[in-house]
């Protein structure tokens, strides 16, 4: 996959200080792409879906089950990424 030039900024501004980190932009622009990569190379953290009603139920009620701890600090993503209704 091609590096983003958002990458550096955001591991730079964000991480450092475990800080959140919200990358906003038009459709397919790289924004999945890029948090998909992050998380890849964090190797610890999870990816989810936040059109997803079930998930956010979960999250609600209990947003620590979410969170998987390996090693280091977890990378968490939410992502908006309409389901699609077959």
């Amino acid at each position: 996959m091609k590096k983003r030039y958002l990458t550096s900024c955001v591991k730079e501004l964000c991480f450092s200080d475990h800080k959140m980190a919200f990358v906003s932009g038009p459709r397919q622009c790289g924004k999945t792409t890029l948090a998909r990569m992050l998380l890849e190379e964090r190797k610890s953290g999870k990816y989810y879906n936040w059109d997803d009603i079930t998930f956010r139920r979960i999250w609600a009620k209990a947003p620590k089950e979410a969170v998987i701890r390996k090693k280091g600090v977890p990378l968490i993503v939410f992502d908006e990424r309409r389901l699609i209704k077959e």
